[in-house]
């Protein structure tokens, strides 16, 4: 069974409600795999086909996991009272296709661990940016209101970014920044020069 097959027996069934609908995204936040041509069903926006919709892998996932539905395994003789999805199962004889193919298990990736610098964050941007080792990466505009997140401050300035919205000390870019530069030797070989001269 496809996907689109899946999408639209559960939402005849009432188990699944697509979202949405969602808008076009702004050129600058398309990714290259956007394509206006291609409409997801789940969503009801453009971008990519339902076939495609890795939104509606995770829920259909979910469904399986909390019981709401169970997938035959192809053994059993279909039965609509325990197993309403077997009703979409093909005979193993018409196509060898096995719909789990589409349930991939949820991966969380490991937190990265940060090493202690020996000074602020802001102390060692001055620092990296009066060397000529790092440069900002602004200015940034503010968003529009509309797009701010509940945690971007007006009165916080990020020296980094050259933009408000959050404090240099408090900017996982730099903090992923000057973490990428200790693991390959550049952050602290600067520092080591500075204090032989």
């Amino acid at each position: 069974m496809s996907q689109e097959q899946a999408f639209d027996y559960l939402t005849t069934e009432g188990v699944l409600e697509p979202i949405g609908p969602t808008p076009n995204p702004i050129p600058h936040r398309r990714t290259k795999w956007w394509n206006p041509n291609k409409y997801y069903r789940y969503h009801r926006g453009n971008g990519h086909s339902t076939e495609k919709c890795f939104k509606l892998k995770d829920r259909i996932q979910d469904l399986v996991d909390n019981g709401s539905f169970h997938i035959s395994s192809g053994n059993k003789k279909p039965n609509i009272q325990t197993n309403p999805l077997s009703v979409l199962l093909i005979d193993d004889e018409e196509c060898s296709f096995d719909p789990t193919c589409y349930i991939t298990p949820k991966t969380r990736r490991p937190r990265r661990v940060y090493t202690p610098l020996g000074m602020t964050y802001t102390q060692a941007f001055d620092c990296l940016k009066s060397k000529g080792a790092l440069s900002p990466i602004g200015p940034t505009a503010d968003p529009p209101a509309e797009r701010r997140s509940a945690r971007w401050d007006p009165n916080k300035y990020c020296k980094y970014h050259q933009g408000k919205g959050h404090d240099t000390e408090d900017c996982w870019t730099l903090k992923n920044k000057l973490q990428d530069m200790s693991d390959d030797g550049r952050f602290h070989k600067i520092f080591t020069i500075n204090n032989e001269d």
